[in-house]
């Protein structure tokens, strides 16, 4: 089998006869793992949730009409007995209920939260309920990806995935 080699290449493996071919097959290992290694290096890679990395406020990306400010508190002791909890408020914008009055729309208001697991566990201070409801949280390079608490209660299972992104 001819192979086509440098010819720098082909003077250093003439003198090992037999040698040509397992250099040629070794080269096309090598490169197939460079290919696959340069792939991965390229995927998104995400980042860890942290209330650090999420301090700030977040626009969603579609209609930019859901605005989630987030602050990141001193810790404490919080009543979950997670030292790490927070306060996020959602605004949603306003409405005109079915007594004419304008409201804030439903979902908006401020909540606790804390991040377990890669999952953000949210508890509405308007809410006589003190229970969490946990949803996914992941962030990105490119913005934040949250299950949709706000828009049907936080009480409620999310309806969707929405994208947000940090204003500077």
């Amino acid at each position: 089998m001819a192979t086509a080699l440098h010819p720098h290449l082909r003077d250093r493996f003439s003198i090992l006869p037999g040698k040509t071919e397992k250099a040629t097959r070794l080269c096309k290992g090598y490169s197939l793992l460079a290919i696959v290694l340069a792939f991965l290096g390229c995927r998104e890679s995400k980042e860890e949730v942290t209330p650090e990395n999420l301090s700030g406020v977040w626009v969603e990306v579609s209609a930019r009409a859901d605005t989630l400010v987030l602050n990141r508190t001193a810790p404490r002791l919080a009543p979950t007995g997670n030292p790490e909890s927070n306060t996020l408020t959602v605004n949603r914008g306003r409405a005109v209920n079915a007594g004419g009055h304008v409201v804030p729309k439903i979902g908006s208001g401020p909540y606790q939260f804390y991040i377990r697991e890669g999952r953000i566990h949210v508890r509405s201070f308007l809410s006589s309920n003190s229970k969490f409801s946990d949803h996914a949280i992941e962030q990105r390079k490119d913005g934040l990806r949250i299950e949709n608490f706000f828009e049907v209660g936080f009480n409620q299972p999310a309806t969707a995935v929405r994208t947000f992104v940090r204003l500077p």
